[in-house]
C-alpha cells in the first residue's frame, strides 16, 4: 500500500519573519532581510567604523604626557579627538591606560580647574569625520541612512550627559544624551539617530559630520529641544550634567564607533600602523626631539638653505608646518666649514604629499652646497586637521 502525504508549498523566509521570540544575536534581524546589501548592513559586515582612533591608541601630540586644556591652548588628549575649554575652567587631558576588557588606552580629561559655565562657555570634546567618509550615508536626501555611535565611558560625576552631531555649518544638529549610571565604573553606550534627510552636508574633504561629547556648556548652546534634527548652533540638552564643576572629577572613553544602521556592533580594531596612518592625514609629529632627520637640504645664498619633506601619507589638505622656535633647535650640515645651528623651518611651498621648508635666515654656507637638516632640541609636525 502506497501513502501519499501532500503539503501546501509555503515561503521559508516569510515563515522565519514571523517568529516573535528571537534566535540568535541578529537572527531575527537577519531572517527578514531581503537583499545580500539588507543583510550586510544588519551584521555590519567588512569595514565599518567611521571613527578615526576610537579604540585611542595614536596619540602623536601627547604620547604618554599631558597637557593643560585652556581656552587660550586647544588640544587633543588623542589623535582625532580636539578639545576645548572655554570659560574659565580648565582640565588636564592625556592618554590614559586605564580602558576596558578588549582595550589598551581611552582618553582622559581631569578637572584641574573648576568652574560654574556661565551662558558662553563650553567644555567640549569633537570628533570630526571628512565628508568622503559619509557621503554614503546620503544625508540632506530623502535616502539618509540612520547610524548608531557606540562607546565606552567612566567618570566620577553620574548624570545626564549631552552629546550632539551636526555638520559644518553647526546649523542643523541633532541634540541628545546619554547617562553616565555609576561613578568611576565602565559602562557601555549606544545611540541611534535618524538619517538627516535637510540640511547641507559636505561629501567631500571638509567636515562631513561632527560629534560633540559635551562635559559642562552655557545656556547659550543648551536648547530643550531634543531627539530630532533641524537645531542651529545648539549641543546640548537643558540641565546635563556639568562635570567641569567638580575639581579632580575624571571622564574617560574608548571604543569609539559609528557606523551604518540601527545595530551596534564589535568594535572594529585596526592594525596600528594602519590606524596611525589614518590620523596623519590630519596631522603627522615629523620630528621630535633630539637629533632627528628631517631631509637633505641646499644652500640658496650663503645664509640659508632649502628642503623638501616627503609626507608619509597624502594629507587631507596643504598643512601648515608646527615647528618649535628657539637657540639651536634645528641644525643643517652641509661640509666642514658650512651649516650650523638655527631657531626654526618655515613654510616655503606645499601639497598634500610633500613640503618644502626653509631654514631660519642666519647660515654661515656656500651656495649651492647640499646638506641635511636635523632636529637638535626641536620638533618638526605637519598640520591639516578639519
Amino acid at each position: 500500500m502506497t501513502v501519499r502525504v501532500n503539503k501546501p508549498s509555503f515561503n521559508l523566509r516569510e515563515k522565519l519573519s514571523e517568529l516573535t521570540s528571537n534566535f540568535g544575536l541578529k537572527g531575527t534581524e537577519l531572517a527578514r532581510t531581503e537583499t545580500v546589501q539588507d543583510a550586510r548592513d544588519v551584521i555590519s559586515a567588512g569595514r565599518k567604523n567611521l571613527v578615526i582612533n576610537g579604540a585611542c591608541t595614536i596619540s602623536q601630540r601627547l604620547e604618554s604626557g599631558s597637557a593643560t586644556l585652556t581656552a587660550s591652548a586647544i588640544n587633543y588628549p588623542v589623535d582625532r579627538f580636539k578639545s576645548y575649554a572655554v570659560g574659565g575652567g580648565e582640565f588636564t587631558i592625556q592618554r590614559s591606560d586605564d580602558a576596558p576588557t578588549g582595550f589598551k588606552n581611552s582618553l582622559m580629561f581631569t578637572v584641574s580647574t573648576a568652574a560654574t559655565p556661565l551662558a558662553g562657555a563650553y567644555y567640549v570634546t569633537q570628533n570630526k569625520i571628512e565628508g568622503y567618509d559619509v557621503a554614503h550615508l546620503g544625508w540632506g536626501t530623502a535616502n539618509a541612512k540612520p547610524v548608531t555611535l557606540s562607546f565606552w565611558v567612566k567618570a566620577d560625576v553620574t548624570g545626564k550627559y549631552g552629546i550632539s552631531f551636526w555638520n559644518q555649518a553647526q546649523n542643523y544638529n541633532y541634540v541628545t544624551s546619554y547617562t553616565i549610571n555609576t561613578t568611576d565604573t565602565w559602562e557601555y553606550k549606544t545611540i541611534t539617530i535618524p538619517g538627516a534627510t535637510a540640511g547641507t552636508w559636505i561629501t567631500d574633504t571638509g567636515t562631513g559630520l561632527g560629534i560633540w561629547w559635551d562635559f559642562g556648556t552655557g545656556t547659550t548652546y543648551q536648547t530643550s529641544t531634543t531627539e530630532t534634527w533641524g537645531q542651529s548652533g545648539r549641543f546640548t540638552p537643558s540641565n546635563s550634567a556639568q562635570m567641569i564643576a567638580t575639581s579632580g572629577a575624571k571622564f574617560r572613553m574608548t571604543g569609539v564607533q559609528l557606523e551604518t544602521g540601527t545595530n551596534a556592533t564589535e568594535f572594529e580594531h585596526r592594525h596600528y600602523g594602519e590606524e596611525l596612518a589614518l590620523c596623519q592625514r590630519y596631522y603627522i609629529k615629523y620630528a621630535p626631539v633630539t637629533s632627528k632627520p628631517i631631509c637633505t637640504a641646499a644652500a640658496y645664498g650663503t645664509s640659508r638653505a632649502f628642503g623638501v619633506v616627503h609626507l608619509p601619507v597624502s594629507m587631507r589638505d596643504n598643512p601648515t608646518v608646527i615647528a618649535s622656535s628657539g637657540t639651536n633647535n634645528f641644525y643643517f650640515f652641509a661640509n666642514s666649514n658650512g651649516g650650523g645651528g638655527f631657531s626654526t623651518l618655515t613654510l616655503q611651498e606645499t601639497n598634500t604629499n610633500s613640503v618644502t621648508v626653509e631654514t631660519s635666515n642666519t647660515l654661515s654656507v656656500t651656495s649651492g652646497h647640499a646638506g641635511w637638516i636635523r632636529t637638535n632640541v626641536g620638533t618638526l609636525a605637519f598640520n591639516a586637521e578639519l
